[in-house]
């Protein structure tokens, strides 16, 4: 019995502790003086980071817009609004201690190293609206995702238009 326990306890620390990627934590902002309801236009400035994500973070992006009544046009057509993102991320590798199960199933301690994977994702909307040649921030959000197991990056990248369309909900409506 004493080894079922045993087994059952490593068991639920290893569910608790090895997850593929943590719920992102999102923060966003915006100027309280600025009125959205006469901006009606908005284009994407600077350059993917990646052509995979930069595509699933514009279309999420987009298709929160278009439901809150903006329309995208090109650069060239002097938008209301500018968007842009970027992305990073960081494995930050640490000394520590493994458990592994003996053969007799006993616990033992080695020293081992622990891999956090940890990754963001940043959207910023300015503006010239006041027409004096300098770009103001209307809006910005953040999120910020971590993981320890092999696969953690590959899981928040499969995640970025969901953490895209969650994090454009909170900007707001014309």
């Amino acid at each position: 019995m004493p080894r079922t326990f045993i087994y059952s306890l490593v068991f639920l620390l290893l569910a608790v502790t090895v997850t593929p990627a943590h719920a992102a934590k999102n923060k966003t902002a915006q100027d309280p003086d600025t009125d959205f309801s006469a901006f009606r236009t908005y284009a994407w400035r600077g350059k993917d980071v990646s052509e995979m994500l930069g595509s699933d973070v514009r279309s999420a992006a987009e298709q929160v817009l278009r439901s809150k009544g903006y329309e995208r046009v090109d650069a060239d057509q002097d938008p209301d609004l500018w968007f842009e993102y970027n992305a990073g991320s960081a494995d930050v590798l640490r000394a520590g201690w493994r458990l592994t199960i003996g053969w007799y199933g006993d616990l033992w301690a080695i020293p081992g190293a622990r891999s956090r994977v940890e990754a963001g994702l940043a959207i910023l909307c300015t503006t010239n609206a006041r027409g004096d040649g300098e770009d103001r921030a209307v809006w910005g959000g953040r999120s910020l995702m971590a993981g320890n197991t092999p696969d953690a990056l590959l899981v928040m990248t499969s995640r970025v238009g969901k953490v895209t369309r969650k994090l454009m909900k909170s900007f707001p409506e014309r």
